[in-house]
Order: structure tokens, then sequence, then C-alpha cells
């Protein structure tokens, strides 16, 4: 590892900064590939997808990938504080082990726990082209750990000759510096960045540092084929609080993230192996240390072809296969192979039909997960969609096999958590500058995995919870001139089936919105705002939050137009709103940060 980190360093800083004085930015913002695992325009797809471009990410203000999946419509991320903390994502009130997190379609969710740390992602904003959501059951094309939906963060490719350097410093004695390059030289290209961030924390015990080397690298073989070889590392070491009631002062944590891969495309034929490695080390004086090492080796395959004039056939498979060295857990394995096919009907333009079909074989048993979904477009601005999917999810290594002792043991009997979802849409264009969109859905889960205690009082994970989560969305964008307002309504109601009562610490309500302005010199106005009410357990308070973020910037041309400066200023919960994602652990105060950047 060290030896990579040398020569990484080694060429990012003896790469020459020649090329044009602007920024690279989505090539394509109006494509995406999670919801069929085929590129295709968005309004062509049947099912509820959300595309966040690199361009909208800057004019929405949002610092951080974690910050720009939280303003996405049916997202919840749990954050447990600051950035040194943990954040996880939940779509429609699914579980975290319920998402699956990709980075250009490689699988990151650990075995261990079935979730990812969305601050340990292993890249930089700066790195990002798109992010992608699909929500609803998706695993008739991903398989396990897609049942609540999926999250594909889709990197850039190497463009025009670009550099951009930045560095910033704020509250709580953040500071933050990064580097990003990219450029093609005949077929050869690359995209490399670094960042670097540290904090004493808003609380004691909250500081954090981390810092991310990413690495992309292109060899263009023919005019339709090419290689794409990545690399990237994360390193993160945080403070870690504890909960309220149960402070850990002097507890401590170390992360680090791994992610490798080779994809070889021949048209839309696409290969990849990845390899996934991931780190933690937590220590606290008052318990023993635990250490958990898991890794994950991935290789899948995919081919489209035409059948006759209307149908576009996908069909691949994959495997993956994954290990847990812990003190905790112990030495664990398990390999899941996996074939797919979807037919895309092109009827018309305005008639689309898909049908997809997944078998999956796991180490505990095997599992078949169909979906299918249709698009009408009965005028030129007016769009229906319905799907209906299956999703499910394998067990964790800790559900399975965490070790006995005394008072609370895995259950290696735990059958997978399976959902079957139905949504129907309609989307509406009012002239060139409004679209909105209402959707409504209803999600049946059984076997859902629950910790309880037995009778003879020890604890054991069991398949006991039913749920149903009806729930509608309403979603308007507007973009006029140099102003952009996006605006969603999102409502859930998810009853827990064996009780008839409400499942608590879910969001009842959530009402995002984001604002952008932009003038012809440069200057990007922006403001963020999120309100969550969540339901609680009968006999309890109320529990409802919300947080404005703001950001100002200015472009300040240099060097005679060769490069562009910019100098921002941004704030965080700046109404100082006292409050909690997740019950017990305080979110930070009111915070600024400023800084600069320049891009050659």
């Amino acid at each position: 590892m060290k030896t990579f980190v040398c020569l990484f360093c080694f060429i990012l800083l003896s790469l020459p900064a020649f090329g044009l004085a602007q920024e690279t930015s989505a090539t394509l913002p109006d494509v995406v590939v999670s919801a069929t695992r085929v590129e295709e325009p968005v309004q062509d797809v049947a099912q509820d997808v959300t595309v966040l471009t690199a361009q909208e990410i800057k004019k929405g203000g949002f610092s951080t990938i974690t910050g720009a999946i939280a303003s996405v419509m049916g997202v919840q991320v749990n954050e447990y504080g600051n950035r040194g903390s943990i954040a996880t994502a939940s779509i429609r009130g699914a579980t975290s082990a319920q998402v699956l997190i990709l980075i250009d379609g490689k699988r990151l969710n650990l075995p261990s726990t079935g979730q990812f740390d969305l601050n340990d992602l292993p890249i930089t904003l700066d790195d990002v082209e798109r992010i992608e959501v699909v929500r609803g059951a998706s695993s008739a094309l991903y398989g396990a750990d897609a049942m609540g939906g999926v999250i594909n963060i889709i990197t850039k490719n190497p463009g025009k000759p670009v550099t951009s350097l930045s560095a910033s410093y704020g509250s709580f004695d953040t500071r933050h510096i990064s580097a990003f390059t990219s450029r093609q030289v005949g077929n050869f290209g690359y995209v490399l960045s670094a960042e670097k961030e540290t904090s004493d924390g808003f609380m004691p015990n909250t500081d954090y540092d981390l810092w991310n080397l990413d690495g992309k690298f292109t060899l263009k073989l023919s005019r339709d084929a090419n290689v794409v070889f990545n690399a990237n590392y994360d390193h993160k070491e945080e403070g870690v609080p504890g909960e309220e009631d149960y402070p850990t002062p002097d507890a401590r944590e170390h992360d680090e993230n791994e992610l490798f891969g080779i994809g070889l495309n021949i048209n839309k034929m696409h290969l990849n192996l990845y390899s996934h490695e991931s780190g933690l080390h937590y220590w606290d004086p008052l318990v023993e240390d635990d250490y958990y090492r898991t890794g994950m080796r991935g290789a899948d395959i995919q081919d489209s072809f035409l059948l006759g004039s209307s149908n576009l056939v996908t069909a691949g498979g994959g495997i993956v296969a994954e290990r847990l060295n812990s003190n905790v857990v112990g030495i664990k394995n398990r390999t899941t192979e996996g074939v797919f096919a979807q037919d895309q009907l092109i009827f018309t333009e305005n008639l689309i039909a898909t049908a997809g079909l997944r078998y999956d074989n796991y180490d505990l048993g095997s599992r078949v997960t169909p979906r299918v979904s249709a698009l009408y477009r009965p005028f030129a601005k007016t769009t229906f969609r319905i799907s209906a999917g299956t999703g499910y999810r394998v067990p964790t290594f800790e559900d399975l096999y965490w070790p006995n002792t005394g008072y609370a043991a895995g259950n290696p009997n735990l059958k997978p958590e399976k959902s079957k979802e139905y949504e129907i849409s309609v989307e509406q264009m009012f002239g060139k500058s409004l679209t909105a969109k209402a959707l409504a859905f209803h999600k049946n889960v059984e076997d859902l995995i629950q910790w309880a205690e037995l009778p003879s009082g020890m604890w054991m994970p069991e398949n006991i919870d039913q749920a149903r989560i009806n729930g509608i969305e309403f979603d308007a964008n507007y973009v006029f001139k140099n102003i952009a307002l996006s605006l969603s309504y999102y409502y859930q109601d998810p009853k827990d089936e064996n009780t008839g009562e409400n499942i608590p610490y879910l969001p009842r309500q959530n009402v995002k919105g984001n604002i952008s302005y932009e003038t012809k010199t440069g200057l990007i106005a922006s403001l963020e705002g999120n309100y969550v009410s969540n339901y609680v357990t009968p006999g309890s308070p109320s529990w409802s939050y919300y947080y404005l973020n703001g950001k100002i910037s200015q472009k300040v041309p240099l060097l005679g137009g060769r490069a562009n400066g910019e100098i921002f200023l941004e704030g965080k919960n700046i109404l100082d709103n006292k409050y909690q994602i997740v019950q017990g652990y305080p979110m930070p105060p009111a915070a600024v940060n400023g800084g600069v950047r320049i891009s050659f």
C-alpha cells in the first residue's frame, strides 16, 4: 500500500498542467445506466430514478457526496454526527443494509454488517460525473442487497485537459485541501485526485482526519473497444463519542477502504473485475479492541443485442466472493453466483415495456427475482410509468455467526429478507421550464431480521418481522434563465404487520428544496433545506427536525483568462438548530467554511 501511495503522489505532482481554463462536467446529464444496466435517456426509463449531475451538484452548493445523496427525493441519510461519524442511506423506509451502494457498478456493501458508510467512500467529490438513485426493489438486476434500491456513483472519464486545486478553512478548525487533474493523450487518458480533511470536531471526541487518493486510467484499443483501470484508497481516523446516554469519551476508530478494478468494453459488451478491501479497528480503554477486515472479489459480464427490430435484450452474470477476518466473528467466507436476462420491448418511442429475471445461488440457498415495468407517453409532455419488482437481502456475517457470549448469539438458520414492490407515476412537463412528477408505491417485506430476546434471556436475530409500507412522492423542478429550483415532498405509512403499529424512527414526511441563482459574471448562490418528521413509539414526544444550508461563490479570471479562480463561502445548519437525525447522536451546530479554488 505504501508503494502505491508514493507512486500516486509522484505521478500527481509531476503531471503537466496545460489545457483549457475550464472544469470537466457531466458529459451525458440526461443519461442513466443503473435502472436497466443499459445507457439510455432518463425520460425513457420506466422505473423511478433520479440522476444528479456534477453540474447540478455544483449549483446546489453541495460540498460532499453524502450531502448530495441526502438531497434526493425518497432518500434518508442517517448521519451520526459530523463527517467523521457514520452516514448510511435509506430509501423508502428500507434499512441501510437493503440499499446497494455502487461506484461505477462495483459493490461496496460490507458482508459483516450489510451496509456501507458514505463518509468512507474512496473517491472525492471532484471525481463524480453523476449520481444515479434507483428507488424500489432492484434485485432482478443486482441480486442481493438491492431490495430497497440502488445508489450508483458514476465517476468522470478523461476529457479536455484540466487541473484544479482547492483549499478551505472553517468552524471547529476544519481544514480541507484537494487536487484534481484529468487529461486525454491520444488513446490514453487519466483522472487523478487527492483529498485531505481534518477537524477538531464540534464536541469532545468528534475530531477526525481523512484522506483519499484516486486514479482512473483508460486506454482506447479501437473505435469500439477500451480498457478502464481504477485504483481508489480512503483512510479515516476519528473519535467515537458514543450515544448521549452511553458516552465513550476515549473510544477511537480507524477505517480504510481500497477499491481496485479493471474493465473491458467492446461495443455493448462489458467485462468487469474488481476488488474491495475494507478494514476497521475500534479501540476503547474500557473494552477489548475490535478488528474487522473484509474482502470482496467480484467479476461480472453482460452484453446487449437486438432481437428483431423492437427487442433489446441484455443478459449477463457474475460472481462475488466475500470474506471476513475478525476477532469478534472469526474467519468467514461465502460466494454468490448470479445470472440475469432483461428484454426491453420498444413498441414505439412512446410505449416501452421492460421485463427482467435474475437467478442467484448462494451458500444458504437460491433465489429468483423478477421485475416488470412499462412506460406510456400519450402526449409529448406527459409520461405514465408503472412497475413491479421483487428484492431480497441475505443475512450478514454478524447476524449468522455472532459468537455466543452468554447473553447474545448469532443464528445460522436465518432466511433472507424478501420484498415485493409496486409503483405508478405520472410526469408532466409544462413548457420548457417546469417538470412535475407524482408517484405512489406499495411495498410488502417479509422475514425481516430483528434481534429479539428469547424466553431464555438470550438475544438472537430471528425472521420475525413483516412490514407494509405505502407512500407517495411529489417532485417538481423549475429552470428558467439563471434560476434553478427543485422541491420534493415524500410521505410514507410504514406498518409493522405483527403489531399493527407504525414502525418507529422512520420518516413520516420529508420536504426537500434547493434554489440556486447564477449570474453571467460567475456568481452562484444557493440554499438547500430539509424538513423531516419521524414516527415514534406510542407515548413518546414527537420528533421532527429541519436544517438549512447555503453557499455563495464567485469566479475570478486569472492569468488573462488562462485560469479560473473561485472564492466561496458556505454555511451548514445556518439557523443553528439543535437536532438529531439518529436518536441519541447530536448533529453539529451552525458552521461556516470559506475557501478558494483554482482551475487551469
